[in-house]
């Protein structure tokens, strides 16, 4: 049988008759680990891999292993020995390469470890997919039986997440211009905190056109949200009015907001000499929530506003720097 490996668009040809040995497994595998061996010797000798022991070669950062026998990484890197966790989602970024454990549990690795390979992996994909595995230190580990490879963990995972993100961001905002007006993005505020979420609320009024916004009163955690005064600039026949708003911003990740989150809106308009409330919710709000604010707006003449989850997230679509700083990027999702 023979192989063919393409290293630098020149032909390399390994030659192992493995018909010599047809009647015995065992010695067709030897044969073939020996081969791949040469084509690995071939392929990383001129890159910065050095041979170790004849059984592996190894990265000048010793922080890569590519061996064709799996006894000699588990001697050189113990943590191979451990339990390892299945791999069940990888995410080919622009640097890094990003590997998510069946555990939750995720690292990243520069893409560099994987294109000294590329020039080998069509060979690998004739016996079968690399699997990847996590051990409890970070490490990544890959086999297919025939070829295993081993890169030593860092500690600088969630940097490079967030490089990967800030790139997705920047492709996003660029392209969002683009976007069809029936499309929308998929924001999620689940992994804000509440003063995070007090804070996209002030950059989104600014945004908006708002001026001289300033928080009033202190930050309520027991009804999950900080009050905000600010003022509305119109521009109409009659010259340019300003409207002082009160504005709620509460924040929830699980549950919907309730009537008793919302305090007395008619007390915090006439203390604040306000004309319009308007209350932001990361999350939905109830029917009973809606209702009483409804009431409000009867008495007051539509004085009051407010907006759930899917109202907030449509207005932020016009500002996907907003999108991008507060990393609340998602899938497109169609109206």
């Amino acid at each position: 049988m023979i192989y063919y490996l393409l290293i630098q668009n020149e032909a390399v040809v390994v030659e192992k008759f493995l018909e010599l040995y047809k009647n015995c497994k065992k010695y067709k595998v030897n044969s073939l680990k020996n081969a791949i061996f040469e084509m690995l010797s071939d392929c990383l000798g001129s890159k910065n891999y050095k041979s170790v022991d004849s059984k592996g070669f190894i990265s000048s950062m010793s922080n890569l292993l590519i061996t064709n026998d799996i006894l000699f990484i588990q001697q050189k890197y113990k943590s191979c020995q451990k339990l390892k966790y299945n791999v069940s989602q990888i995410y080919y970024g622009k640097e890094y390469r990003l590997f998510k454990t069946e555990n939750s549990k995720i690292v990243a690795f520069n893409n560099q470890f994987f294109t000294d390979l590329e020039e080998f992996s069509y060979l690998l994909n004739w016996f079968c997919d690399l699997d990847y595995f996590v051990d409890y230190d970070g490490n990544i580990f890959a086999t297919n039986k025939l070829i295993h490879i081993f890169i030593q963990a860092n500690n600088l995972t969630s940097e490079y997440i967030d490089l990967e993100y800030m790139y997705i961001a920047d492709s996003f905002e660029k392209f969002s211009d683009f976007r069809r007006c029936d499309e929308l993005i998929k924001i999620d505020f689940s992994h804000l905190d509440s003063a995070s979420f007090e804070n996209l609320c002030y950059d989104f009024l600014e945004a908006s056109g708002f001026q001289n916004i300033h928080p009033i009163g202190n930050s309520n955690a027991s009804d999950g949200g900080r009050d905000l005064l600010a003022e509305e600039i119109i521009t109409g026949l009659a010259g340019i009015e300003k409207r002082a708003y009160v504005i709620q911003c509460k924040h929830r990740k699980t549950t919907s907001l309730s009537r008793e989150n919302v305090l007395e809106i008619e007390t915090l308009l006439r203390e604040n000499n306000a004309e319009k409330y308007l209350l932001i919710c990361s999350n939905d709000l109830t029917p009973q929530t809606i209702d009483r604010l409804e009431k409000q707006n009867k008495r007051r003449t539509n004085k009051v506003v407010y907006w759930g989850k899917i109202e907030f997230a449509a207005r932020l679509q016009k500002f996907p720097i907003l999108i991008n700083k507060y990393k609340l990027f998602g899938k497109p999702k169609s109206n």
